[in-house]
């Protein structure tokens, strides 16, 4: 009875509604949330890094009954996804660049530590092994040496995706009504 006052006598036309159509615009509505959510997500990685670009590689499948999404993450992205501890390999300690071996935009000024001159290995008061280079009559920290860092969850992708959610789930319902008004 209801959906003789909403359509004035005429009963909705569902032939367009096919299994096919509806998976469709999942598909579409899916690709669109995964791009919207992946270029946010990538605007807080560093400028011009592979990691950026790593991070827009999604993939978009249906099977019957059901559209699926899936972002992969590389091992450095997934770490920063999830967080974790970082350990030195093959090396007894890792070099951490401090404030005065970074460039303005926050990458480090040389690829390796030791290709900075006149440098040397002091331990800190609090116990801390630093590589220093002598300023004047300074010594300036450039390098920690750790064994292992912890990182902590800052890409913040799964958070992003619970956020956008319903506009995915507003896109679908926006679609299907379309489909079903044409």
């Amino acid at each position: 009875m209801q959906m003789e006052l909403k359509t004035k006598g005429q009963m909705p036309r569902f032939h367009r509604v096919t299994d096919a159509a509806l998976l469709a615009i999942g598909e579409r509505a899916m690709d669109r949330y995964l791009k919207r959510v992946t270029d946010t997500v990538a605007k807080r990685t560093r400028p011009g890094s592979e990691g950026q670009e790593r991070l827009k590689d999604y993939d978009v499948s249906s099977a019957p009954g059901a559209v699926s999404g899936t972002v992969t993450l590389t091992p450095g992205l997934g770490l920063q996804e999830m967080g974790g501890i970082l350990r030195a390999r093959n090396v007894r300690y890792m070099a951490i660049p401090l404030k005065a071996a970074l460039g303005a935009d926050g990458t480090p000024k040389r690829v390796k530590a030791r290709q900075w001159r006149n440098t040397r290995v002091i331990t800190s008061k609090r116990g801390s092994l630093l590589i220093v280079m002598k300023q004047g009559r300074r010594w300036v920290p450039l390098y920690a040496l750790k064994r292992e860092v912890r990182v902590r969850a800052r890409l913040g992708l799964r958070k992003e995706l619970r956020r956008e959610r319903p506009a995915l789930w507003k896109e679908v319902s926006r679609e299907i009504g379309k489909l079903l008004a044409a």
